[in-house]
This record gives structure tokens, C-alpha cells and sequence, in this order.
């Protein structure tokens, strides 16, 4: 067959027919066969192993994308310098399997187990980890990007010297983790359980969702010294007191926010401004630093945790400081970013609101309205001065909000306030 070449060349249905798609899965249907296919410095992509289990065997240095391991054992197994990219393993078993070396990329875990498995010295980044169990696995001095676990468990890790950032921990479980040898830095945490579980003590200022209970429990070290355990009550307060102290404001922040210390619109503002004072000092923008922020801001917008009033605000403010930092282009690539981070926040945000209101849009204006609140507790702040602070934020000219009365059940407060078009 003689290809035609033209400006707008074109293979025929015929030619299509006979041309087989490489990206079409090559069935290894037994342990022969892969014995056979599992070799050093091989391209194994879009390969397809399932139900086999696979003793001893070498592939090191080889390629592995697009490829899917279903419902395999795989022992004394010696993948070290590999590349996987976009390869699937689900549901199978793994024991003493080194991935020394190894590159790993946007690939997915799912319904494993990976017990005394080598990731020792690899790039490990963008991959899922979904419901499985990861024990007595090594990952020092391992680079670690970008990686969602989640409904996972984590039991005896060790990772001395790797480099941990932007991990998503989703109702994962730590059993006898530490995260105090290594940099682990911009960590978010969501319904997860610490049993024996050690972090550096910078490192709480970066990270979101640990709970100040089991903040209590773990233990803390700086600067690869471990630090007297304060009273569990007063661990939150005395971390914010050091950073307060070293003038680590972005630190101390995400802090007061993530443990209550702070009412969130306020909390918000203050993060997003904390930027804008960076800006105006002449000081580097860091994009891990914004990046996590905006991350955080994004979770908890997804589970209506997020003060849109305080969203809206920092779109505003920023984009107003991004066109004053025109010249300088760094600064105002750094605001960009978080002008458009906050733009995509916003649509979504915009998208549930109009859906939670679409039941009182035909109340007529200056209506004067009734409302009850139900808290699950007593608010810290008064909901009253809350609401009222938004309000003058937002309108020229409001009416007030009048506290009526307040009961106990779980904490329900009933506000009179007049509707307004905004």
C-alpha cells in the first residue's frame, strides 16, 4: 500500500481498517507468558496483566505506560528504575517489590496492598491511592508530589530525607507515621485517624484539616529535635505564639483558621491580604504558598465551608493590586494566579448559591423576614454581628439586624432582617 501525500492527506477507511491501534491492551494471560514479557529495559505499555501472580520476576529499567494489573500477586518482584505512567493496579497484592528508583506519575492504586515494598530514591507524583493499605514500606529519600490517598491506610512507613508536598489524606488512617524526618510541607487533612503519629512543628502552619485533638497527641519536632509536649489544651495556642514570634504570618494564619481561633470571613481576608502585604514589600510571592492556599479555599467551597463574601472580596482586592504591579512581572504573575484561582472558586461557589436560593427569589424587597438558625453548638461569635458585618461590606446602605431570641437544642438563635436588592 502506497501512502498519497497531499495538503489535506487523509487515510482511507480501508487503510484505517488494517492499522492497529497501539494503545489496544496486549492480554499477558499467564504467568509464563509474563515471565516471558516482564524483562529489563522493555516497553510494556498497554499491557495487561490479570489474575496472575508473579514470583521473582526483573524488569528494571523499563517502561510501563497505559498499562493495568488486575487482580495480581506480585512478591520479590524488581521493578527498580521504571517508568510508570498512567498505569492502573487494582486490586492486587504486593510484597518485598522494589520500585527503587522509580518514576511514577498519574497512576492509580486501587484496593491494594502493599506490604514491605521499596520506593526508595523515586519520584512518586499525581498518583490516587484509593482504599488500600500501605505497610512497612520504605520511601526515603523520595520526592512525593501531588498525591491523593484516600479511604487508605498508612502503617509503618518510613521516609527518611524524601520531600512530601501537596498530599491530599482523605478518611485515611496513620498508624505509627512519621512525618517529622523529612520536608512534609502544605498537607491537606479530612476525617483522618493519628495513632502514634509524629510532624514537624513548622509544618502544622502549613497544612489544613488536622483536628486539634489528635493535634494533642502527636508528637511534634523542629528541627530534627524533639520538642516538649505542652498541655494538650494549650499545644494550638503556644504553636501560634512561635510563629507569631518569628514572624511567620501565613503560618500563623492558616492556623488561627484551621483551629477556630478565628472567624472565617475575617480569617479569609486576612490570608488572601497577606498576599497583597508580600506584594507591596517587595518580598517573593511563593507559589507553593498560593497553590496551597487556593487548594484549601477549594475543598472547603466544595463542602460549603468557604465564606463566599470573603472569596468575592479577595477577587477584588487582588485584581485591583495586580494591574498597580503591571511592571513588575513576577509579583504580578503571582497575583494572576490567584485572581484566576479565585475566579474558578467563584463560578462554582456563584452555581450552588443561586441553586440554595432559587426558593426565596420572588420575596419582594424590603420584606421583613424571620429566620432561624440551627447551630450543632453555641457559636463563638454572635451571629447577629457576623451577618452584620457582611452587610455593611456589601450594601451602602442596610438595615439592621435585630436579635429576637435564642434557645437551647443544639443552639438556635431567631434574627428579624429586612430583604434588599443587592
Amino acid at each position: 500500500m502506497v501512502a498519497r501525500c497531499s495538503d489535506n492527506w487523509e487515510l482511507s477507511s480501508v487503510e484505517k481498517s488494517v492499522i492497529p491501534d497501539p494503545r489496544t491492551p496486549i492480554v499477558i494471560r499467564s504467568a509464563e507468558d509474563a515471565s516471558q514479557t516482564l524483562k529489563s529495559r522493555s516497553d510494556l505499555s498497554y499491557r495487561l496483566f490479570e489474575k496472575l501472580e508473579l514470583h521473582g520476576n526483573v524488569a528494571r529499567q523499563s517502561i510501563f505506560p497505559g498499562a493495568l494489573f488486575r487482580n495480581c500477586v506480585l512478591r520479590d518482584c524488581d521493578f527498580s528504575r521504571s517508568d510508570f505512567e498512567g498505569t492502573r493496579f487494582e486490586k492486587c497484592e504486593f510484597e518485598n517489590v522494589s520500585f527503587e528508583d522509580a518514576d511514577i506519575r498519574s497512576t492509580r492504586f486501587a484496593d491494594c496492598l502493599l506490604r514491605n515494598c521499596s520506593f526508595v530514591g523515586s519520584y512518586f507524583s499525581r498518583n490516587f491511592i484509593l482504599a488500600s493499605v500501605v505497610e512497612y514500606c520504605q520511601f526515603d529519600r523520595a520526592t512525593l508530589l501531588n498525591n491523593e490517598f484516600k479511604d487508605s491506610s498508612l502503617r509503618n512507613i518510613s521516609n527518611q530525607v524524601s520531600t512530601i508536598l501537596h498530599s491530599d489524606f482523605v478518611n485515611t488512617s496513620f498508624s505509627n507515621v512519621s512525618l517529622a524526618n523529612c520536608t512534609c510541607l502544605y498537607s491537606y487533612f479530612e476525617n483522618c485517624n493519628f495513632d502514634q503519629f509524629e510532624t514537624n512543628a513548622d509544618a502544622v502552619g502549613l497544612s489544613f484539616g488536622l483536628p486539634e485533638s489528635a493535634l494533642a497527641t502527636t508528637k511534634l519536632v523542629f528541627l530534627g529535635r524533639s520538642e516538649q509536649a505542652p498541655p494538650p489544651d494549650t499545644v494550638v495556642d503556644n504553636l501560634l505564639q512561635e510563629f507569631c514570634s518569628r514572624g511567620w504570618n501565613l503560618h500563623t494564619l492558616l492556623t488561627e483558621l484551621n483551629f477556630g481561633r478565628a472567624q472565617p470571613v475575617k480569617a479569609w481576608l486576612d490570608i488572601f491580604d497577606f498576599f497583597i502585604a508580600e506584594a507591596r514589600s517587595q518580598r517573593v510571592i511563593k507559589s507553593d504558598d498560593t497553590a496551597f492556599v487556593l487548594r484549601v479555599a477549594s475543598k472547603l467551597a466544595q463542602r460549603g465551608a468557604l465564606p463566599m463574601f470573603s472569596a468575592i472580596a479577595a477577587y477584588d482586592r487582588t485584581a485591583k493590586e495586580e494591574v498597580a504591579f503591571e511592571g513588575d512581572v513576577l509579583t504580578s504573575r503571582s497575583l494572576a494566579d490567584i485572581r484566576v484561582g479565585l475566579s474558578s472558586l467563584l463560578t462554582f461557589m456563584e452555581t450552588e448559591f443561586l441553586a440554595g436560593t432559587a426558593s426565596v427569589g420572588g420575596i419582594p424587597v424590603d420584606e421583613i423576614l424571620k429566620t432561624e438558625f440551627v447551630f450543632e453548638e453555641k457559636p463563638v461569635s454572635p451571629t447577629v454581628e457576623c451577618l452584620e458585618s457582611i452587610t455593611k461590606a456589601i450594601l451602602p446602605t442596610h438595615q439592621a439586624i435585630a436579635y429576637i431570641s435564642a434557645r437551647s437544642g443544639s443552639w438556635i438563635e431567631v434574627l428579624q432582617m429586612t430583604s434588599a436588592s443587592g
